[in-house]
């Protein structure tokens, strides 16, 4: 149509909003226009951020279970292995039969922010 000014702007699929910004601000041009694309940009990238942030957040959380397991975890695999065991940050915990049992008896001590392992396998710690 004569008159409209082309947007060059590539939007994803699942950005309804975007799309009908866009289909608003037809008329803009130069500066305008330029300030539009960075914003459309920025707003694209943001889940690509927010999905660095959340990986690393995760990796946190891991080496944490890995350091609760070594130091608390570790010193049960003698009498308990293969039992579980729901440990906290600071080193109490309880013991059980299977995860059930374990989280069970978590649960009626109270303790909260706990992690459940299999003593002896340690890499397969369950944040609760």
């Amino acid at each position: 149509m004569a008159g409209e000014t082309a947007l060059p702007i590539v939007i994803g699929e699942d950005d309804d909003v975007g799309i009908e910004i866009l289909k608003g601000l037809r008329d803009l041009k130069g500066v305008e226009l330029k300030i539009l694309e960075e914003i459309v940009y920025l707003n694209k990238n943001i889940g690509g951020l927010i999905e660095e942030q959340r990986n690393l957040y995760e990796k946190q959380e891991i080496m944490e279970m890995d350091r609760v397991y070594e130091k608390y975890g570790k010193p049960l695999e003698k009498e308990h292995k293969g039992k579980f065991a729901c440990i906290t940050p600071d080193g109490e915990y309880v013991i059980g039969e299977d995860s059930i049992d374990a989280f069970k008896k978590a649960e009626k001590e109270g303790l909260e922010d706990c992690v459940l392992f299999q003593i002896g396998n340690p890499g397969g710690g369950i944040d609760m």
